[in-house]
């Protein structure tokens, strides 16, 4: 099983808490040597924020492009590679995301058309649309849609990108890739009875693990942590 990604979240005021960026990305590099020192493989550590509509509000859209374009250079200067500015929640300010990810190499973004409690919101999703299909145009590739997607029901604190984004307290995250730990459980299996028990325990037995780890690494660096599994 490899650690597919070790994500910390945080709350932003502005765009120029360099320190509090380089903190995190500190405390990431921490977290992974941490877990490798116990025999993981961690693949990529990551940094989500709170929706950038609040550190950006009252800024017109085309400086909003501009003051993001500043969390590039930090990031850059500080070798993180992976860096989600949350989600943006009007068909305005989704309509800025394709700009935003054309001018960017490592910043990531979302879009929120719906939840559980008020449903779909059409006109976001249609925006959103119009955003994927100029980032399709406008990026080598269209490789730019890796790093934007429109999701509903998407709760904060998510490992993975594009969709993670960040609420409260700084805390981490680990995501899993475990797709290996359901071969060696079906490969030990004679039926499908055998085999879910098998998986559950190999499951259960890794992520106690790994739960164990996170947990010394909450302690030492007084972050909050969870699993999520891909």
């Amino acid at each position: 099983m490899n650690i597919r990604t070790i994500t910390t979240g945080i709350c932003l005021q502005s765009t120029k808490e360099v320190d509090r960026i380089k903190s995190v990305a500190e405390f990431n590099q921490k977290a992974k040597a941490f877990f490798e020192q116990r025999g993981y493989h961690v693949q990529t550590t990551r940094i989500a924020t709170n929706s950038w509509e609040e550190y950006l509000s009252g800024i017109a859209s085309e400086k909003m492009v501009n003051e993001i374009g500043n969390i590039e250079k930090i990031c850059l200067s500080l070798h993180v590679s992976f860096f989600n500015i949350g989600y943006a929640s009007s068909a305005e300010k989704i309509a800025t995301c394709s700009e935003i990810i054309k001018n960017t190499s490592v910043i990531s973004c979302s879009s929120k058309i719906g939840d559980f409690e008020s449903g779909v919101d059409f006109e976001n999703a249609k925006a959103s649309a119009k955003v994927i299909k100029r980032i399709s145009e406008q990026t080598e590739n269209g490789l730019g849609n890796f790093r934007f997607c429109a999701w509903a029901n998407c709760r904060p604190g998510i490992p993975f990108f594009p969709a993670g984004y960040h609420e409260g307290e700084t805390s981490f995250s680990i995501g899993l890739e475990s797709s290996d730990l359901a071969m060696k459980a079906f490969s030990k299996s004679s039926n499908l009875f055998e085999a879910e028990r098998n998986l559950k325990s190999v499951v259960e037995a890794e992520l106690n693990r790994v739960q164990d780890i996170a947990q010394q690494i909450s302690k030492e660096f007084k972050v909050q942590g969870s699993i999520q599994r891909d």
